[in-house]
């Protein structure tokens, strides 16, 4: 929800609170679930999910990763969304669909933040990358390059629980 002809953001279109809502109707639903006997004792998790930037512009920037911005504006877009989602306390934090090696290394830094609050201690991350081909990102960067930024912004792996591929054809993933 960004419009950037009316300069409306997406905080004044009333996400923040849609975020929070997900998260606690998704706990809910968990919930009756379990209430039902359906599940057994199984333990039901709650993933909130995260996506690109270029997914909230509306625009189709999600496919190319090319949005014409700075680390600094996508660490704040990214910053902004994981604290609300933070505050409702999701199981996991599901990073999805991410096109360009810039998002990541601003996903990164957010997790290093909020790392350093503490705030980030009981709850999983995964990030999931968005591939064109099976050696390139959405805005034609090397897949390894996105991994060697992972790998050398999170060494111990304390922030990034899972990285995958996602919305890309399985036949650039297995050979």
């Amino acid at each position: 929800c960004h419009d950037k002809e009316e300069g409306k953001n997406w905080k004044e279109c009333n996400v923040d609170s849609m975020l929070r809502d997900g998260v606690s109707l998704a706990r809910e639903a968990g919930r009756n679930v379990l209430s039902s006997s359906l599940c057994g004792n199984r333990r039901l998790f709650v993933a909130a999910s995260i996506g690109c930037y270029g997914a909230a512009l509306a625009d189709g920037s999600e496919y190319c990763g090319n949005y014409g911005v700075t680390t600094d504006q996508l660490y704040n877009f990214h910053f902004q969304k994981t604290s609300i989602l933070l505050s409702s306390s999701p199981d996991i934090l599901a990073f999805e669909t991410i096109p360009c090696v810039e998002e990541c290394i601003a996903i990164l830094q957010v997790l290093q933040t909020l790392g350093k609050k503490e705030v980030l201690s009981l709850t999983s991350v995964w990030l999931s990358l968005a591939c064109c081909n099976g050696t390139q990102l959405n805005d034609g960067s090397n897949v390894v390059d996105a991994l060697k930024v992972m790998n050398e912004m999170d060494p111990n792996g304390w922030m990034l629980h899972g990285i995958g591929i996602n919305c890309c054809s399985f036949l650039h993933v297995v050979p």
